[in-house]
Order: structure tokens, then sequence, then C-alpha cells
């Protein structure tokens, strides 16, 4: 890629109530768990340690990602992002995790009042243009479900990965965005192992 327009980090949810039920939440919202709460301060302390500081700050409108954020970072000022929000599943939603579809989904849940792969990748990919396109953003912060952090993973071709993969709550993926569009996927962290590691 050419010269870097902008940073954006990414920093998945923290588990809530639906997630250790291995329900699908969607657009729909469950409490944080406690572990929750410490998932998501152990992602700020891993933030801290490293220095980064965010010119910007952006929250999903669900619950979770605000939630997280506002552990994660507490007090930092945000903006909510109804276009960060996770897919739509329609009746799917608050199933066990069992019957998804595998990703991507293609139309899989539109018959059920939900939305398709490409409106939600779109839909999300296309919000974060916009941001990065703004003045001043050269270093982003953007806490978002469960789903977008996956869909990410899958648009920018790192894996193959379903919903009970490795990639667990508070990941971190540090994504470029170049002059000339597209994304570059640098690194992907795990602060939670992180913190356990340093805690031994």
């Amino acid at each position: 890629m050419g010269h870097v327009v902008g940073r954006l980090y990414v920093l998945n949810q923290g588990e809530t109530l639906f997630d250790s039920l291995h329900r699908i939440q969607g657009r729909c919202d469950s409490p944080f768990t406690l572990r929750g709460v410490e998932q998501a301060r152990q992602a700020g302390a891993w933030m801290a340690e490293r220095g980064l500081c965010f010119d910007h700050v952006y929250a999903s409108a669900s619950g979770r990602s605000r939630e997280t954020l506002s552990y994660a970072l507490p007090g930092a000022v945000f903006e909510h992002r109804v276009e960060l929000c996770d897919g739509c599943y329609g009746s799917y939603e608050g199933l066990p995790q069992d019957v998804m579809a595998p990703i991507p989904y293609g139309s899989f849940y539109v018959p059920f009042g939900g939305e398709s792969w490409d409106a939600f990748s779109g839909r999300v990919l296309h919000d974060l243009d916009v941001l990065l396109s703004r003045p001043g953003h050269d270093c982003v912060l953007a806490a978002c479900d469960s789903g977008v952090a996956y869909m990410l993973r899958v648009e920018l071709g790192v894996e193959e990965c379903d919903y009970r993969g490795r990639f667990g709550p508070c990941t971190i993926l540090e994504l470029e965005c170049g002059r000339e569009g597209g994304w570059t996927l640098r690194s992907i962290s795990h602060p939670v192992s992180f913190a356990r590691h340093m805690n031994r």
C-alpha cells in the first residue's frame, strides 16, 4: 500500500450475558457480565501500556459496544455510529449460536427479517471509509460488536472463522487506510490473554 492516510483500531466488545449463554445477539442487546467489565478494563490497560492516543473515538450504537468503551477508556468522549452495529439476524436473534449460518452467510437471514452479508459488510466498510476521510483522523478507535470484528477478518482475507473461534472478547484489530482507498490489517492483539500473562 502507498501512503497511509490513517490508522484505525477496532476494539471488539467485552462479554455479555448472551455471549456467556452462546446466544445470537445481532441488533438485540444483553447486559455486560462482570467478566466483560474486566475484559474491557484489561483492553484499556493494554492500550495505555502501549501509549496509544486517539484523536477521535467512536462506538457502535449498541449498548455492549458503548459499555466496552466506557470501561476501557473511562471518561472518553465518543460518537455513536448506527452504521457500525452488528448485522441484523432477524428472528434468529436470541437463538443458540449453533443454528447460525457459516460466514460469509450471503442472504441467509433476509427471509427471516435480517440483513444480507453484503448489506452488512458494505454498510460498515463504507462508514469506516467516511470516518477515516475526515480531517484530523490520523489515529482512531472504534468499539464495535463482535459480528463487525469477525466480518472485518473475513473481508480483509485474514482467514475463514466462526463465532466460536480464537477471536475472543476485547480483541483489537489494527488497520491502515491508504490514500487510494482500501484497508490493510496490520495486527490482531489479544489484551485479555496479555493481562493473564502479566498477572502470573
